[in-house]
């Protein structure tokens, strides 16, 4: 999901939280490592202009706002125009770009900071080294990336497998079959016969999808599964109470959003970088005449969040 259709698709949806909380439900601990950051480096500058780079609503500036620092200038770019239409509604102060992070339309030497969490990684990691002439003299690049091996990491691609697996075994289709001939029986569109015959097959459809829930460690993911296996259960107990029509496009709506976030998911496991594309790119950045000042994982609460990286332009 590199493309700014996707991205609209991804903010328009419910889903329109941090990345991070889409996958595993912690923000505050990213909060803490972003204040720490700006604490430790704000004082170094009179009146920063700050880039956040792939922002979508603006984790990192809400990080930063927070903490009301007035005499920042701060600007957000993003693909996608209601990710940036949704930070400038909470942050009407700030500026909003509609641009790819590897294709930045800024002068060089413009910025004090650049700043990502979890974003410029899907553009390529060489959106990093493109940000880098953007710096100023001594400015700082700060970023966290989504590298294999990591926690979130590995939960999203369990939740790929997971919605793989749902998709495979036809759940959701078969679920809306099944109450749709329950919805039919009472309504008597559907004869009793035709109604036992479909109830015996769902029955095995119902063990698959408890099974799959059982087995899913993606904390999220499971909890919008449990929600969805009530919600089945309550149609199909009281199918007097819902209509065809109804039913039928909210299940509808479930396999679009379904797909959507399978879609999410195959994204983030697909920009992790690589030990070998963190090393090239650590070198690239050294080459670059920038000092790196920080280059390991971000570990939390005992949670491997991400990689973390600051450097410095030394000219």
């Amino acid at each position: 999901m590199t493309d700014a259709k996707g991205w609209d698709s991804y903010w328009q949806s419910q889903q329109n939280t941090q990345a991070l909380a889409v996958q595993t439900g912690y923000t505050d601990p990213l909060e803490q490592h972003w204040q720490a950051f700006f604490n430790r480096v704000l004082c170094q500058y009179t009146s920063p202009v700050l880039l956040e780079l792939a922002c979508g609503n603006g984790a990192v500036i809400n990080s930063l706002l927070r903490e009301s620092k007035d005499s920042v200038s701060v600007v957000g770019l993003d693909i996608s125009v209601h990710g940036i239409a949704s930070l400038l509604r909470n942050h009407p102060q700030c500026s909003g770009v509609v641009a790819s992070a590897s294709a930045l339309p800024f002068q060089q030497q413009g910025f004090d900071m650049v700043v990502s969490q979890f974003g410029a990684e899907y553009a390529g990691s060489g959106a990093l080294l493109q940000a880098l002439p953007l710096l100023k003299a001594q400015g700082i690049m700060a970023a966290v990336v989504h590298f294999q091996g990591s926690d979130i990491y590995e939960v999203s691609e369990h939740a790929c497998k997971v919605l793989g697996e749902l998709e495979q075994q036809q759940i959701l289709s078969e679920a809306k079959k099944a109450l749709l001939t329950a919805i039919g029986c009472k309504v008597g569109n559907i004869s009793r016969d035709v109604f036992r015959q479909a109830d015996m097959a769902f029955a095995p459809v119902v063990k698959s999808f408890e099974r799959i829930i059982r087995a899913c460690r993606h904390h999220d993911l499971a909890n919008k599964l449990k929600r969805l296996h009530g919600d089945i259960a309550r149609i199909y107990k009281f199918p007097d109470r819902y209509q065809q029509q109804e039913v039928a496009q909210w299940f509808d709506g479930l396999v679009e959003n379904f797909s959507a976030y399978h879609s999410r998911m195959n994204a983030l496991v697909d920009a992790a970088l690589s030990e070998e594309q963190l090393a090239d790119l650590k070198q690239e950045i050294t080459d670059s005449d920038c000092n790196v000042m920080t280059w390991q994982p971000l570990i939390m609460n005992q949670f491997d969040f991400g990689w973390q990286m600051t450097c410095q332009r030394i000219v």
